[in-house]
């Protein structure tokens, strides 16, 4: 699906979708619980989809009712289906293949050329460690085993995913655990949620010092009632054009959120915008940008829509500590350099680091080519209100893997959208 944005003024209030974050670690908590639980504020995001559907794997129930997901969960650890398709969810992948390697039998990992290409080699170290089968290749991941109780030393600057994946497994394994994260640790805020979200559902890991994780053995799941807050990597894009309008806002935000995403609102701060603590969210006015250091080490996800903005921020900005975004959804340096720089903007990339120049205006005008990722996409359109002429985003149907209803919600703050080659895909 491409579709044609023609620049028009935004204004209203938004509420944004439940954490995706969040509502996976929850849905596969919930899932391995001895009992039923109730999660509020679902958004049936593909990515959240495939995990619901990997977890049926397991024996697990769920009841879909608007808005609220019933979980009867099953603990027992028994496959009814070995080959899980993962799609495009990295989050599914990785926090499933040491989850699943419990059931002790063959599992078959599966998705897009795109999530196999992303690094696995932890894994892969980790079950040949423990004498276990991993196998990857360009179009599945194959493994056979359990692991087992002991100390897991993990480099912290490759994802944070695979410490998520051991934390959803170690509790449940016949004796403690240790995590023991080396290196620069990237994307810590991602564990922080881990933690807290599992502390939901009755699971205890305690934090040392020198990013070391203790984790008792024998550890159960308590099923429980949940509502998940919205999400502020989903917010960030209706925060930036509330820069470029007379105002939006923003709500389904917790204050006090552990996502790391959160920092959005320093981000636009820094930049000098105009950003008020509201009851429920926020509220972002026109303001007169300048630019600014971002460093997103610890909130990855931002670098497309912190780059978006700086492109019409007076002066030179830097997006550092950026290089793990070449092994996202795309090259997602290249993508948003490219996207930029096609509605008119100026934007460099290195290793690591965007260069970008601010300009009053974009010249919109052409085609812009998402690379098939939902964050490019929405990036582009948050800043369409900026650009002098309309522009067609290319494959803007990927948005589905994060967030279905965007353009709609768009649309209802004023947003101009023709879909020019079929409707949104359900």
């Amino acid at each position: 699906m491409d579709v044609l944005i023609t620049p028009s003024p935004l204004k209203g209030t938004i509420k944004v979708p439940a954490s995706k974050s969040i509502l996976h670690r929850a849905i596969i908590a919930a899932s391995i619980s001895n009992g039923t639980s109730i999660i509020r504020n679902i958004n049936y995001s593909d990515d959240i989809l495939r995990t619901i559907e990997a977890m049926k794997s397991l024996g697990v129930t769920f009841i879909s009712e608007n808005d609220t997901l019933t979980i009867v969960g099953n603990d027992a650890f028994e496959l009814s289906n070995n080959l899980i398709d993962c799609h495009e969810s990295g989050s599914t992948l990785r926090f499933l293949i040491p989850l699943l390697s419990l059931a002790n039998e063959a599992v078959t990992f599966t998705g897009r050329e795109s999530l196999m290409k992303r690094p696995l080699a932890l894994y892969k170290s980790i079950f040949t460690k423990h004498k276990s089968t991993f196998k990857h290749n360009k179009n599945n991941v194959f493994i056979e085993g359990a692991l087992r109780p002991g100390k897991y030393v993990v480099p912290g600057n490759i994802s944070s995913q695979f410490i998520t994946g051991l934390m959803l497994t170690l509790p449940l394994l016949s004796r403690s655990s240790t995590i023991i994260v080396t290196e620069k640790f990237e994307s810590k805020p991602y564990v922080d949620l881990t933690i807290d979200v599992l502390s939901k559902f009755g699971v205890t890991i305690e934090e040392g010092d020198d990013n070391t994780y203790y984790i008792k053995g024998r550890q159960s799941y308590v099923a429980t009632d949940l509502t998940i807050e919205g999400d502020y990597s989903q917010a960030a894009f209706f925060m930036a054009m509330g820069l470029f309008n007379d105002e939006i806002k923003v709500l389904n935000l917790d204050h006090n959120s552990k996502q790391g995403d959160k920092e959005i609102v320093t981000i636009i701060k820094d930049f000098g915008g105009n950003i008020t603590e509201i009851e429920g969210g926020y509220q972002v006015t026109r303001s007169e940008l300048t630019s600014t250091i971002v460093d997103i080490e610890q909130c990855p996800d931002l670098g497309p829509i912190s780059t978006a903005i700086a492109c019409l921020a007076d002066g030179t900005t830097d997006v550092k500590n950026a290089g793990r975004l070449r092994i996202k959804e795309s090259d997602r340096l290249e993508a948003i350099q490219t996207a930029m720089n096609e509605l008119g903007g100026f934007v460099l990339s290195d290793a690591d680091t965007l260069t970008i120049g601010g300009k009053p205006k974009l010249d919109g005008d052409g085609d812009v080519d998402s690379f098939k990722d939902h964050r490019i996409v929405m990036s582009v359109a948050s800043i369409s209100t900026m650009c002098k002429k309309p522009f067609i985003i290319r494959d803007a149907d990927s948005i589905n893997k994060s967030y279905p209803s965007f353009f709609d919600d768009f649309i209802s703050l004023g947003g101009n959208v023709k879909y020019i080659s079929g409707e949104i895909d359900e």
